[in-house]
C-alpha cells in the first residue's frame, strides 16, 4: 500500500530508527546472543522447523520477551509474535515474526508473508476492541536463513507495511568481522527498546477522543496521524482531525479544527514546501492564509508540518471537471494574473493543475470569477533556478502536461505548458 511514512501514525517507529542510527552503546548480553544468531544462520536448513525454533529461543532473549504461537479464529497464524495484554482483554501483538528454511523456499518472502500474518490477525473479529481505539501499530520481523528483515505495520483504512531497514546478512562468512556483530545487534537492541515502547502504549489503550454522536464531522484518531499540534508566535496550538481531502491511503492533506477557538484549518505533511511563494500569494488573497511551517524531526522522518486556513470553495477540477472541459475566460484570466505576479518575483509553480487551483465560495457571488482564484498547493513552488526539483517516481498527471522528467530541476516551461492544458 502506498502511504506516507508510517511514522506520522506512531512515532515509535521513528523511534526505532533513531535509535539504529545513535551510537549508544550496546549491551555485552545483547552482542553475545547476537553472535549466538549470526553462527545459528549460517548453518544451512532444509526445513522451517529447526530454523523457527532456533531464531525464536535467540531472538525471545535479545528482545526480553516470550514468544508464543497463537492461532486466529481461522486457524491461520503468524510463525510466532509476543501476545501483549490490553484493557479490553484481548491481546494486541507489538512483534509477529516469519521464518524460512533458506531466501525462496516455500514460495514466499518472509517480509510479505508477515504482512499478509499482521493483516490477518488485526482484521479478525476478536480484535475489533484493539482496531476501535489504535491503528495497531506492530513490529514485523522476516528471517530468511542467513538474512533477516524488520518492518513496520500500521492499521488505518487498510493495513500498510513499510521496511524499516534493509534485509541484513546473518552469515559468519567472514573472519576478523566482529563489526557484523556490532551492526546487526544495535538493529536488535533498538528493536527492544521499540517493542518495549510498544508494549506501554498497548497496556495503555484507551479511546483518545470519546465519540459524541453529535459531533458528526468525527473521525476516529486511528485513521489520521499522531501529530496533534503545531506551535504558532510561540503558543502551541492543539487541533483535532476531521476528514482527509484525499481519498486513498496516500493522503497528506487532512481538515482539522482549531481546539481553541474552533476555526477549521487545514493540516499537511511535505517533504519541502515553498514557504515564501505561498506567503507571496497569501498577502494578495491569492492563496489562504500560512499559519504554521515547521519541521517534526528526526522522529517523524524529517517531514515539515504545513497549517494554513480552510478556505470555503471548490476546486476548478470539482467544478468544471477534468481537461478537456473548457475553463471560462475568467478563470483562465485569474489564474494568468496569479502566475505573472509569481513570476515577478521569480517564482515558478510546478504543478499546475485543476486540483490545486481553487474558487471560494463568496456570498454574495458578485466578486468576479477571476478574483475568486486561490492556489492551494505550493510543495513544488520556489525560485527557478535554485535547485528546485521535482521528485522521483513523478505521477504521469503531472509528468505528461509539462513535459517533465523525475528529479527534473523545475522550470517556467514546465509550468507554461501545464497553463497551456489547464
Amino acid at each position: 500500500t502506498a502511504a506516507p511514512p508510517i511514522q506520522i501514525y506512531d512515532p515509535v517507529f521513528g523511534s526505532f530508527l533513531k535509535r539504529v542510527n545513535d551510537n549508544d552503546e550496546v549491551p555485552d548480553k545483547i552482542l553475545r546472543s547476537t553472535a549466538e544468531l549470526l553462527r545459528s544462520a549460517s548453518t544451512i536448513k532444509t526445513a522451517e522447523s529447526p530454523r523457527d525454533s532456533e531464531s525464536r529461543e535467540i531472538l525471545s532473549r535479545i528482545l526480553g520477551v516470550g514468544f508464543e504461537h497463537v492461532s486466529n479464529q481461522d486457524l491461520t497464524s503468524a510463525d510466532y509474535m509476543l501476545a501483549q495484554h490490553t484493557p479490553f482483554n484481548v491481546n494486541a501483538a507489538p512483534i509477529m515474526a516469519e521464518v524460512k528454511s533458506e531466501l525462496g523456499s516455500g514460495g514466499s518472502d518472509p517480509s510479505v508473508q508477515s504482512g499478509f500474518s499482521y493483516a490477518r490477525f488485526y482484521c479478525s473479529p476478536e480484535r475489533a476492541p484493539i482496531r476501535k481505539v489504535s491503528c495497531c501499530p506492530a513490529f514485523l520481523v522476516g528471517i530468511a536463513g542467513p538474512w533477516l528483515v524488520i518492518c513496520g505495520a500500521v492499521f488505518t483504512v487498510r493495513p500498510i507495511i513499510q521496511r524499516l531497514c534493509p534485509y541484513q546478512w546473518l552469515g559468519c562468512s567472514r573472519v576478523l568481522d566482529d563489526q557484523q556483530v556490532f551492526q546487526v545487534a544495535r538493529i536488535l537492541y533498538a528493536l527492544k527498546l521499540s517493542v518495549e515502547e510498544l508494549q506501554k502504549s498497548y497496556e495503555n489503550l484507551s479511546d483518545p477522543v470519546p465519540h459524541k454522536d453529535e459531533e458528526p464531522s468525527y473521525i476516529h484518531p486511528r485513521f489520521c496521524p499522531h501529530i496533534t499540534h503545531y506551535t504558532c508566535n510561540n503558543q502551541k496550538e492543539t487541533f483535532r482531525y476531521e476528514q482527509p481531502l484525499e481519498h486513498d491511503s496516500s493522503c497528506v492533506t487532512f481538515k482539522a479544527t482549531l481546539l481553541r477557538t474552533g476555526s477549521p484549518i487545514v493540516v499537511k505533511f511535505v517533504r519541502g514546501y515553498g514557504v515564501d511563494a505561498h506567503k507571496l500569494m497569501a498577502s494578495i488573497n491569492l492563496a489562504p492564509k500560512l499559519i504554521a511551517h515547521e519541521s517534526l524531526g528526526e522522529v517523524y522522518d524529517n517531514l515539515n508540518l504545513v497549517v494554513m486556513d480552510y478556505i470555503d470553495g471548490k476546486t476548478l477540477h470539482d467544478i468544471f471537471g477534468p481537461q478537456p472541459h473548457p475553463l471560462p475566460m475568467g478563470v483562465k484570466t485569474g489564474v494568468r494574473r496569479a502566475l505573472n505576479i509569481l513570476k515577478s518575483h521569480e517564482y515558478v509553480f510546478g504543478d499546475l493543475r485543476r486540483a490545486n487551483v481553487m474558487l471560494v465560495n463568496e456570498q454574495p457571488q458578485s466578486q468576479p470569477i477571476d478574483k475568486r482564484i486561490r492556489f492551494i498547493d505550493f510543495d513544488w513552488a520556489g525560485k527557478e533556478g535554485q535547485g528546485l526539483r521535482y521528485p522521483f517516481h513523478l505521477a504521469s498527471v503531472v509528468r505528461t502536461p509539462s513535459g517533465a522528467s523525475e528529479y527534473e530541476l523545475i522550470t517556467e516551461e514546465h509550468q507554461e505548458k501545464m497553463f497551456k492544458v489547464l
